[in-house]
């Protein structure tokens, strides 16, 4: 089925134009400056080692003031350690608008919901919420498209969980290449297109939180337990994840789709 949706970011869920209306580059450093921030202010809150989610929201606000943006921070339930990040949605279905009204940390808490049981993963995922907001369109018209070619939602859904999985050991990268080429080849050359700019976005933060976790792991190293989760973490991004190769991979691929859209359009022209 198809829906003809468009999106609307609501004003309590972005930055003002100014702030990010630079370049990706310019808007990509400020980020890193903000995240940078971020573990200062939270490290010097919580000395005595309790990040707690009033502690946590103080140093949020503090980063985007005088901006007010709207997030929620949730327990992740999956697993001790995880966490993740959300869009919260809703829809107003007579005017088929899809609004983003905010964002939703979801982090691993205590059993008393009250304090992050682990605090590189808050780290983490606060760098996704900073590329989030200092890359506004990477939000909602790329669900807007994506809703609106609802039909390949379950593909799309597949090849991006597909890049975004640790490779197996068993599993070279010419072989995900290969496979990685035969599903986006079965999609249109459009909905393909929009597929690998959300996937190419998806790695990029990607790369950043994973960097920025690593950098402040090895940086808060007091015993020789940190240096080897520091150790470890460092060793199965680079070893396993491979995103910088899969980042390459996703543009090449672009760019060559990319090619064949403007020789077509240009056919259709002649």
């Amino acid at each position: 089925m198809i829906y003809n949706v468009t999106s609307k970011i609501m004003p309590n869920a972005k930055l003002p134009l100014e702030y990010v209306k630079n370049t990706f580059d310019k808007r990509n450093k400020i980020a890193k400056q903000k995240s940078i921030e971020f573990y200062k202010n939270i490290t010097n809150e919580c000395k005595d080692g309790v990040y707690s989610i009033s502690r946590i929201r103080k140093c949020i606000d503090n980063l985007f003031a005088p901006n007010k943006i709207n997030y929620t921070i949730k327990s992740e339930e999956r697993e001790q350690f995880s966490g993740s990040i959300a869009n919260i949605l809703s829809v107003d279905k007579e005017k088929q608008i899809l609004q983003y009204d905010g964002i939703a940390l979801f982090l691993p808490l205590k059993k008393n919901k009250t304090e992050v049981e682990n605090k590189y993963t808050l780290f983490h995922e606060v760098r996704h919420m900073i590329d989030y907001l200092y890359n506004p369109k990477v939000k909602m018209h790329r669900i807007n498209n994506l809703i609106n070619n609802e039909g390949y939602s379950n593909a799309t859904d597949y090849i991006n969980k597909f890049f975004m999985e640790e490779i197996s050991s068993k599993t070279n990268m010419k072989e995900f290449r290969k496979e990685a080429s035969d599903l986006i080849d079965i999609l249109p050359r459009d909905i393909a297109i929009e597929t690998l700019q959300k996937i190419r976005s998806h790695l990029i933060t990607e790369i950043n939180a994973y960097s920025d976790e690593i950098h402040f792991r090895f940086k808060g190293i007091k015993n020789i337990d940190d240096f080897i989760d520091a150790l470890n973490l460092k060793l199965s991004y680079k070893l396993n994840f491979k995103f910088e190769d899969k980042l390459k991979f996703a543009n090449k691929k672009l760019n060559a789709l990319l090619k064949e859209e403007r020789a077509s359009l240009r056919k259709q022209f002649d």
